[in-house]
């Protein structure tokens, strides 16, 4: 293979990896044996523990020409590991897959070439299936559930995080935005999530039908081990300091799903143009005191859901 530089590549590939010894060299397998091949392999370890560095500096050995590795000399937490990539990351479009999941051999060429083919579109996102150790697959994540296209905002805001990172790619120019936020972000562990309501703010996103990622369940996934209510809740206060493509949109949001409740936002002070007079914060506390009686009573068959109680972000 010819050498590609970062700026010659069209796809960076994101594989983070901390303390992942078990399962880091299947997840490299499976990037590298994608069928489209115009991408590059940028692998950060966190700074783990565990023996997990000298097998990335085997592979970036292996192939100096398709991989390149970070090693962490302290731990950074995965938003600002995420911030690091996105910054390092020179080509069009932006993948990821953690160190202890897994591509379908195709994933590479139908998520770029989704976007190749609609250049509107933010981002595109396909399904994946969760399979436990010893390859046991136990559901899509989808569940053969319809999943949207175009303007997702509001249906992330709906239904929780039904992207999986497994399988999604983002335009680099729509996730600019998103660098900045990451870096000083208050939330540990949604990054993922954050960076699709970004997008999705001001970009469609295209929905692929395929499943193209695997997502490895096993006891130490780091999204078995967080509070989501709290984590869903950081990233949206985040989002509406970071990103004013959201405030308006959000604040819509909130008014169609008390009316679904049949729960109007009060006349005058929580209407629209008082909660878009206001900073993003205040905004924020706003619309939620308007909602209290929507996400704090006992929910009732045909409800709405509230934001991140269907899916949950996942890395």
């Amino acid at each position: 293979m010819n050498a590609l530089t970062r700026e010659e590549t069209r796809i960076c590939v994101h594989v983070p990896c901390y303390n992942q010894r078990p399962y880091i060299s299947e997840a490299l397998d499976s990037v590298l044996a994608q069928t489209r091949t115009d991408y590059r392999v940028l692998i950060i370890d966190d700074h783990s523990t565990d023996g997990s560095q000298d097998i990335i500096r085997a592979y970036a050995a292996r192939h100096p020409d398709r991989i390149e590795a970070i090693l962490n000399e302290a731990n950074l937490g995965i938003p600002r590991r995420v911030a690091l990539a996105l910054r390092h990351c020179k080509s069009e479009y932006f993948t990821y897959l953690d160190g202890d999941d897994l591509w379908k051999p195709d994933a590479l060429e139908k998520l770029a070439g989704t976007l190749d083919a609609q250049p509107e579109a933010g981002m595109c996102y396909a399904d994946s299936e969760w399979f436990e150790d010893g390859a046991r697959v136990l559901r899509t994540q989808s569940r053969g559930r319809p999943r949207p296209s175009g303007m997702i905002f509001e249906p992330l805001l709906d239904l929780g995080n039904f992207i999986p990172a497994c399988a999604v790619m983002v335009r680099r120019r729509a996730i600019e935005a998103a660098v900045a936020g990451l870096e000083n972000a208050p939330f540990r562990m949604a990054s993922d999530y954050y960076l699709w309501l970004t997008v999705c703010a001001s970009w469609p996103a295209l929905h692929i039908t395929d499943v193209l990622g695997r997502w490895r369940l096993h006891g130490q996934n780091f999204s078995r081990q967080r509070d989501w209510d709290l984590e869903i809740e950081l990233v949206v206060q985040h989002l509406l300091r970071t990103c004013p493509a959201a405030l308006p949109l959000y604040v819509r949001w909130a008014q169609r799903m008390a009316v679904m409740v049949r729960t109007d936002l009060q006349p005058h002070k929580d209407s629209y143009n008082y909660i878009m007079s206001r900073p993003p914060m205040r905004a924020y506390r706003a619309v939620k005191r308007a909602l209290r009686l929507v996400t704090g009573r006992r929910a009732k068959e045909g409800d709405p859901i509230p934001p991140g109680r269907e899916g949950t972000a996942h890395e």
